[in-house]
C-alpha cells in the first residue's frame, strides 16, 4: 500500500475536481482503501498517513454524488466508519467528522442524503470516541432536517435520534 498510496491520493483528487469518472475505477480504490484499513493493524495507517488522506476521503461525498455511483451509497459510509475507527488521535477524529459534517452542506441532495448515511455508519461504529462531537453536529443536522427534500429531511431526524439516544440527552428541544 506504500507505494500506492500517493497515486491512490491523486486518483481520488481527480474524482473530486471532476477529471476521472470511472466507476469501476473509483469503487476498486473505495474498496482497496476499506479492506487495507480493516486488516492493518496500526502498522501502516498510522496517524500521520491517515491525516494526509482524510480530507480527501470525506470529498468523495460530493464525487460519488456527482457521478452518481450507486454502488457508493453502502461502500462509502462502510470506508469512513472503518477509517474513523483506525484513527487514534482525538484531534484529527474530529477533524474527519468536521469534514464529513462540511459536506452536508453541499446542495446537492445526493450528497447531503450520502454525507448523512457516512456520518450514521461513523456514529455506530465509534459512538462512544465521536460522541463528544454531538454539540458540533447538531447545527449541521437541524439544518438538513428542515430540508425541502423529504429523504434528507427524514435521513437527518434518524440521525438525530440516534444522536440523542447515544449521547444521553435531548436535542428535539434545542432552538
Amino acid at each position: 500500500m506504500s507505494m500506492t498510496l500517493e497515486s491512490v491520493m491523486d486518483t481520488l483528487q481527480r474524482f473530486i475536481s471532476g477529471q476521472c469518472g470511472n466507476h469501476t475505477l473509483w469503487i476498486a480504490l473505495i474498496r482497496m482503501l476499506q479492506s487495507s484499513l480493516d486488516v492493518d493493524e496500526g502498522l501502516f495507517w498510522r496517524d500521520d498517513r491517515l491525516e494526509r488522506i482524510a480530507e480527501t476521503l470525506a470529498k468523495q461525498i460530493s464525487a460519488c454524488a456527482g457521478l452518481r455511483i450507486d454502488d457508493g451509497k453502502s461502500l462509502l459510509p462502510s470506508c469512513m466508519a472503518v477509517f474513523a475507527h483506525a484513527i487514534n488521535r482525538e484531534e484529527l477524529l474530529k477533524s474527519f467528522h468536521f469534514y464529513i459534517l462540511m459536506e452536508t452542506r453541499s446542495e446537492e441532495h445526493h450528497a447531503q442524503l450520502l454525507a448523512l448515511q457516512s456520518l450514521t455508519s461513523v456514529w455506530k461504529r465509534n459512538g462512544s470516541r465521536v460522541i463528544g462531537f454531538a454539540t458540533e453536529s447538531l447545527s449541521f443536522i437541524e439544518d438538513l432536517a428542515e430540508s425541502d427534500n423529504d429523504n434528507v429531511a427524514k435521513e437527518a431526524r434518524v440521525f438525530k435520534k440516534m444522536m440523542d439516544k447515544m449521547s444521553g440527552y435531548d436535542t428535539q428541544d434545542t432552538p
